[in-house]
């Protein structure tokens, strides 16, 4: 009896809550069902994978996520499909040596419309390169992840793309039929387009090389390799390169160069730097070239391995490879080795400011060169304004670079010596080494000075043609030759010529405008030049002589 009405009585409570549920607002219902509904899209859309993302496992534990893709021209007006990715290094605990973008994400097939598509690599000296083209080249430390790029020859007008790759990290070999590839595609018509911009987090307090030894016995036969330091230098654009300093003894049986002994990489922000070669060095050392050099067996070599600095962060220099082998690393600061790079920079760019000001001090008036059969006489103001006197007259603007002065005639043309001033006397050294003395004389007027009178005239004055222009227009007359060139000038009084060269004629007119004839042949064609006649000699332009018949 007291089971039955045990039983009667969790009936009765059981119908009460129903009947009190029902007799909930309809909007409280609504509003309940739909945070369900919410909870339950948000955990399926957190399960459904990304399909264009893939984690592998097989090979390397790595991930890549595609997030753009575009296509572009190369210099040669290809049609080029840019695939940017994001690599990820997931290993946890290991080494970022084998995480090499590059070498690591390898492609299976990629397809177009049946055919396959042939993949394409930018330099740096490409007009449409970018930064990512070149990340794939650098390594990528645990927990890290770098914004790269892979290229394909592709038609953007034709069908879907079809890409299938995988990762392999390290070296052991693999069976090209066990290999488990990602798979996607690419609609031509309905790109990603270029991703914003990547920003690579900051490190400030790297920790890849915390508990690594900065000297010791590296590889298979146990070399013997100290990272020593850091120092700045630059390459020939002027951009930072740093030197990570070693000592490097080759162990083994053979000749190897310390690059190969070493498998350093510099790592900031948890990425690989790029590097530059010593042909990219504004002034490179023998340690720079001995990186690269051949090492004998035995022995030891101080060398400098080179690197682009991506900003101011601390740096680690690690030397290992995916093996087994002892990994060797140091940690450096490169903050106060930039900053005081800048300060030294700048005392340098003053005491060349200082120097510059002080060589255009003691420039600056008239110079005649000795030994000068026209009489040369060079002009230099201090507004850094010249003139050269040479029979005609070349204005130039000059500038000082240390020992070497450039003369800038306009219109690309300069001139560039060596020079130095010693008190009255100006030495210059032309390009062909030949030695220029210059004394240092009175200002040469350019321009004629014109007397006036005080008294009032009430006659017109006459109009007359410039004197030189009449005694040249007289003394031109005549048969000119220069034998070296092979060509002979006839000018005729009454305007008209002729001239001959490797032994063809061509019949022209000529007018004269003070010193200045111009010519017009019977062909339509023409030419200008300044023309002087000086101890019997025809010059022209101021450089070519010829002797009269």
């Amino acid at each position: 009896m007291k089971k039955l009405l045990a039983l009667l009585l969790a009936l009765a409570m059981v119908l009460t809550l129903a009947a009190c549920g029902g007799d909930q607002p309809e909007e409280t219902q609504a509003t309940e069902n739909n945070a369900t509904q919410a909870t339950s899209e948000t955990e399926a859309t957190e399960e459904e994978p990304n399909p264009l993302s893939h984690t592998f496992t097989q090979y390397g534990d790595a991930k890549i996520t595609i997030v753009g893709a575009e296509f572009v021209k190369n210099d040669y007006e290809e049609d080029i499909l840019r695939i940017y990715y994001e690599y990820s290094n997931n290993s946890t605990g290991d080494k970022a040596r084998g995480h090499y973008p590059n070498t690591s994400l390898n492609f299976l097939s990629v397809t177009q419309d049946g055919n396959d598509c042939l993949k394409y690599s930018f330099t740096p000296w490409d007009e449409t390169y970018i930064p990512e083209d070149g990340n794939s080249d650098l390594y990528v430390q645990p927990g890290r992840t770098m914004r790269n790029t892979v290229c394909f020859h592709c038609d953007p007008n034709g069908g879907t793309v079809k890409l299938s790759c995988y990762v392999m990290v390290g070296s052991w070999m693999y069976n090209p039929d066990d290999i488990q590839p990602f798979e996607f595609e690419i609609d031509p018509a309905d790109m990603l387009g270029a991703p914003a911009p990547f920003v690579l987090p900051p490190i400030a307090d790297p920790t890849y090389t915390a508990g690594m030894a900065a000297s010791g016995v590296y590889g298979f036969s146990d070399n013997e390799i100290s990272i020593n330091g850091l120092e700045l230098t630059k390459d020939s654009e002027g951009a930072t390169v740093v030197r990570v300093k070693l000592t490097v003894t080759n162990n083994g049986e053979e000749s190897m160069s310390p690059a190969l002994i070493c498998d350093l990489e510099l790592y900031q922000d948890g990425i690989g730097l790029p590097y530059p070669t010593t042909w990219d060095l504004e002034e490179p050392t023998a340690e720079d070239e001995a990186y690269e050099t051949e090492l004998e067996p035995g022995e030891t070599v101080e060398c400098n391995a080179l690197f682009y600095l991506r900003n101011e962060n601390p740096v680690e220099a690690v030397t290992e490879t995916h093996n087994d082998f002892t990994q060797l690393g140091a940690r450096f600061d490169v903050k106060a080795l930039l900053e005081a790079a800048a300060a030294a920079e700048q005392a340098a760019n003053e005491a060349a400011s200082a120097a510059e000001a002080a060589a255009r001090k003691a420039l600056v008036g008239t110079w005649l060169q000795r030994d000068s059969d026209w009489n040369d006489t060079y002009i230099f103001n201090d507004d850094g304004s010249g003139l050269l006197i040479s029979g005609p007259e070349y204005p130039f603007t000059y500038s000082v670079n240390g020992d070497i002065l450039t003369l800038d005639y306009g219109d690309g043309d300069e001139e560039e010596f060596t020079f130095s001033v010693d008190g009255a006397l100006l030495t210059l050294i032309d390009m062909w080494d030949e030695e220029l003395l210059l004394d240092r004389t009175e200002a040469v007027e350019t321009e004629p000075t014109t007397e006036t009178t005080s008294e009032p005239t009430t006659e017109p004055e006459e109009t007359t043609e410039p004197e030189n222009q009449i005694v040249l227009a007289e003394a031109l007359i005549g048969t000119w030759v220069n034998e070296s060139y092979g060509e002979t000038y006839v000018f005729n009084a009454d305007g008209t010529g002729y001239q001959i060269y490797e032994g063809v004629t061509y019949e022209y007119t000529y007018t004269i405008d003070d010193d200045y004839v111009e010519i017009a042949y019977a062909d339509y064609d023409s030419d200008a030049f300044n023309v002087e006649i000086y101890d019997g000699q025809l010059i022209i332009a101021g450089y070519y002589v010829y002797d009269r018949q």
